[in-house]
């Protein structure tokens, strides 16, 4: 069995940098804090509370399944 390569991160991601280097070499990046800006995520770093409200407002009457892992995790949740 052989080990896994290590997965490059990059930030600061433009739409011709992602076209000419990233979809062209058809390998696995990290776009790290590519949705930074989105509200969701800014509620989320705000405190828990914020991020239920900004998901509350999302709301369409279905029930949905939120998994929220603690900073220890890694970002691995399994």
């Amino acid at each position: 069995m052989t080990k896994p390569g290590q997965i490059p991160v990059r930030r600061g991601m433009d739409r011709a940098t992602f076209e000419s280097e990233i979809v062209d070499a058809s390998l696995p990046v990290v776009l790290a804090g590519l949705v930074a800006d989105w509200p969701i995520v800014e509620a989320a770093r705000e405190s828990s509370g914020a991020l239920a409200r900004e998901i509350r407002a999302l709301d369409a009457g279905f029930r949905s399944h939120v998994i929220q892992g603690t900073p220890a995790a890694g970002g691995a949740i399994f």
